[in-house]
């Protein structure tokens, strides 16, 4: 799989190990209580769980960062991570190269049954299309068919950027 960069900075934090002052550290210091008590807007479906994913772009020094954020069926924090790449040249770019990460993320970790949120319709639309994707960000795309596959019951949906605003942080 195509990773978009030469270099790329992703940190990750197991549940069991996650401590506020952590949780800041890693996210450029993004405040704790936003992501422990924001509001959890729409719940995944019973025994699934929701990835909130964005992306975000740095037009004057061609860079990207992304956040992705984890719950329950209740709300309950699972997991986040956060992460960056270098050669991003658009938002589009940023937003697919954040949900393509982010699958990539909950592929490693063995997640099923994941509902995705993504706040880009145009990615989701492209996502869910099944016809080969010839845009200039098509082999993200085609990337992110794949991954999504390997996921049991996965489905990624849009949101609005509203109720994506942990994921926001943390890109």
């Amino acid at each position: 799989m195509a990773s978009g960069s030469a270099t790329s900075a992703e940190k990750t934090v197991p549940v069991d190990e996650l401590e506020p002052v952590a949780i800041s550290d890693f996210c450029n210091n993004v405040a704790v209580h936003l992501l422990l008590s924001s509001v959890f807007k729409i719940a995944p479906p019973s025994g699934r769980l929701k990835l909130n994913i964005d992306g975000a772009w740095n037009g004057e020094r061609n860079m990207a960062g992304f956040g992705a954020i984890v719950r329950d069926g209740i709300g309950n924090f699972v997991a986040a991570k956060c992460g960056g790449e270098d050669d991003v040249f658009s938002h589009l770019q940023a937003e697919a190269m954040a949900l393509r990460a982010s699958l990539s993320w909950a592929v490693d970790w063995g997640f099923q049954y994941m509902l995705f949120e993504c706040d880009s319709l145009q990615i989701v639309e492209a996502s869910c299309d099944l016809s080969l994707n010839l845009l200039s960000i098509g082999q993200i795309v085609e990337d992110i068919k794949v991954l999504l596959y390997s996921i049991t019951e996965g489905k990624i949906t849009h949101t609005q950027r509203q109720a994506n605003s942990i994921a926001h942080c943390l890109a």
